[in-house]
């Protein structure tokens, strides 16, 4: 009899440290096979269970990062698009003309002239690139560089707004 007490608390205490792996295959979790491995690597450590735990009963096809801007309970991926697309507004929505623009590196200046120059762009300060001037059309499209973005190759000696550059026709029909 004692020895069937045993089990049953093994088997309990099993089914208690598994359960946020049980959960995760349970709702068919994007990340089971994920959560499954922080349980029985990190399950031990208290935090990897808490981890494991949670992102097992968190919805399956969000990010951490749609409670803090969305609702948490969405799963729709037209949702998602939507919240960091607004994101993106917000991200873009201060005046990047406030803040100065970096100076063009001296090694970027002593560039070779190419047929098809690389192109830089600055938002808010913050300098991407190199692109393609395909790639830059479309960051364009996407909304990533908008108007208030500036732009720069090793053809031009400083930097230029968007509105001033081959580019600007791009943005004649957009809607800002």
């Amino acid at each position: 009899m004692e020895g069937i007490f045993w089990i049953i608390v093994i088997l309990l205490a099993l089914a208690i440290y598994f359960l946020p792996t049980i959960i995760a295959f349970y709702r068919n979790h994007h990340y089971k096979f994920i959560i499954l491995g922080i349980n029985v690597v990190m399950g031990m450590t208290g935090i990897g269970y808490l981890v494991a735990f949670i992102w097992a009963v968190w919805p399956s096809k969000t990010s951490l990062l749609d409670p803090v801007v969305s609702t948490p309970t969405t799963t729709a991926v037209e949702d998602g698009k939507e919240v960091y697309k607004r994101w993106g507004e917000y991200k873009r929505s201060f005046d990047s003309s406030s803040q100065p623009l970096p100076e063009v590196p001296p090694s970027l200046l002593g560039e070779q002239k190419a047929s098809a120059p690389k192109w830089y762009y600055s938002n808010g300060g913050q300098v991407f690139g190199p692109n393609t001037a395909d790639q830059v059309v479309s960051l364009i499209q996407q909304g990533i560089i908008s108007k208030q973005s500036q732009v720069w190759n090793a053809n031009h000696t400083s930097w230029q707004p968007i509105l001033s550059s081959k580019f600007a026709p791009l943005f004649q029909n957009a809607q800002e």
